[in-house]
């Protein structure tokens, strides 16, 4: 698993992570939640390693700051919120990166593994446009492909791969961001782990097996969606109203703005 133990980080002299604790499991898409400057990305950028923190982060057991690069590179693929490119690569270009960055050597073998990512994300036969002429949503697709190039295996050498996700869908129509979601929770259901910020409540709700609820860096509540998401507890964190109920056939949670308030 993943372990979150006591973290603090402090940016500019100004801690805006606090004591925060919790886990993410192998076999479950854990969300991260809160309004915006609550923390969600700073956490999740301690988390893949790229930002100092206080406290502890644990890989499968391992301490994070003990990990090499590319041992990181081969347990963990990240996409992160924003990814611009500076040159006009190819889509096969950037797959390869992800490629590069993983563990896929036979050239067969990462052939396969990009027809297969680009497939997943529907961008098949992309593999000679030009990166940068791409729409916005696509690129996001593309990056997301890339994550999977890296690390295409939920589970290696009897340990489960993490994709960790910074508002994967955010750009995404919902047709796509539909589609994001499935490959994160079959990433997940194969024996891997998905730690994923995320905006979209319901999409959280629809999608996620464990929820963080962070307010100012701190957190504010953790379990599963039905649990976390309660009308008082989510008034207090996003300072509105919100009306929770059940859908009457699939019994998912739905969560709106009442027209009143």
């Amino acid at each position: 698993m993943i372990e979150v133990e006591n973290i603090s980080i402090t940016l500019s002299g100004r801690e805006v992570v606090s004591n925060l604790s919790f886990q993410a499991r192998p076999g479950q898409l854990t969300a991260i939640i809160g309004p915006n400057g609550s923390g969600k990305t700073t956490t999740m950028k301690a988390i893949s390693g790229e930002r100092k923190f206080g406290g502890a982060i644990r890989f499968n057991g391992r301490d994070l700051t003990s990990m090499s690069s590319k041992q990181l590179a081969l347990s963990r693929a990240v996409l992160a919120q924003s990814i611009s490119l500076g040159f006009p690569f190819l889509v096969r270009e950037v797959l390869e990166m992800g490629i590069v960055a993983g563990d896929t050597h036979d050239a067969e073998q990462a052939e396969r593994a990009m027809a297969k990512a680009l497939e997943a994300v529907d961008l098949k036969g992309f593999e000679t446009r030009v990166a940068t002429r791409l729409s916005g949503g696509e690129q996001a697709r593309l990056h997301m492909a890339r994550v999977l190039c890296q690390i295409p295996e939920a589970v290696g050498r009897d340990q489960p791969h993490w994709l960790l996700l910074d508002e994967p869908v955010a750009s995404l129509d919902i047709r796509h961001q539909l589609a994001i979601m499935r490959l994160a929770r079959d990433f997940a259901a194969r024996g891997g782990g998905v730690i994923a910020v995320m905006h979209d409540l319901n999409l959280t709700a629809m999608f996620a097996d464990h929820v963080v609820m962070l307010k100012a860096g701190r957190l504010h509540g953790a379990g599963a969606p039905a649990d976390v998401f309660t009308e008082q507890a989510l008034e207090a964190v996003y300072g509105c109203r919100l009306s929770v109920s059940r859908e009457p056939e699939s019994g998912l949670l739905r969560i709106v703005t009442p027209l009143a308030a």
